[in-house]
């Protein structure tokens, strides 16, 4: 009798339409950070463009009751995370009434920023009275580069001496910022890509997922194949 013999298995086959959907699913992994890392390089939001923003918040009176001079606090309202901008606190005196100055004994502004990474220390400093008698100002400089997105405070302690001068809160913008020499002025920290980074997350997300959904078919493809070799490897031929 002739022998008869099984017809060998159809191997599986890779569809050109999985071939497409793995390099889209690929393609769709890789290019969802790039597109993050191309947000994060493009420029800071109008916030940051504009520059810091100046109040003054604080004026300094005389005992008998002129105002000689204002303390100008210069900083981000809005700030990248690990971009570096500058606190700017600068006394301002009253043009005509420098010499008033010289009847201050210590003048010194002390600056609170938990979170907003600020440096160099120390964190206080004392104006030069000197310096204001002959220019009319001073001014001294830090550097803020927050590392954390959120929400947060700066505070800045004006102190003058003796008591007899008065350091008067002045609104800004129709908002009282100052008590008893303290001015709190928020500080708005935003991701490197300007939206939340909850935001960031869940895109990032989004993107895996859906390369992963996409690569399925390829997938299926190939497990099919792999199913089929082992079965023709195990059915012999019939006698």
């Amino acid at each position: 009798m002739p022998s008869l013999s099984q017809p060998p298995a159809k191997r599986g086959r890779i569809r050109p339409g999985a071939v497409l959907l793995f390099l889209a699913g690929i393609c769709g992994f890789l290019t969802v950070p790039f597109f993050l890392e191309r947000a994060a390089s493009s420029p800071a939001p109008e916030a940051s463009v504009a520059g810091p923003a100046a109040v003054r918040p604080i004026q300094v009176r005389t005992p008998d009751g002129q105002t000689i001079g204002w303390l100008q606090i210069s900083y981000p309202e809005s700030i990248r995370q690990n971009e570096e901008q500058q606190l700017d606190v600068k006394y301002i005196g009253d043009k005509g009434k420098w010499g008033r100055v010289k009847d201050i004994a210590a003048m010194s502004v002390l600056i609170q920023a938990a979170n907003l990474g600020l440096f160099p220390e120390p964190f206080e400093y004392r104006f030069n009275l000197a310096r204001i008698l002959r220019t009319g100002e001073d001014s001294h400089v830090w550097t803020v580069s927050p590392k954390q997105e959120g929400d947060y405070r700066l505070l800045v302690k004006f102190n003058v001496e003796p008591d007899s001068f008065t350091v008067l809160p002045v609104a800004v913008n129709g908002i009282d910022v100052s008590t008893n020499g303290e001015t709190s002025l928020p500080v708005r920290v935003n991701t490197r890509y300007d939206v939340p980074q909850a935001w960031v997350d869940g895109l990032k997300a989004f993107g895996y997922v859906l390369s992963f959904i996409l690569t399925l078919p390829l997938l299926k493809t190939f497990v099919e194949r792999s199913w089929n070799r082992g079965r023709s490897g195990v059915a012999g031929p019939g006698v």
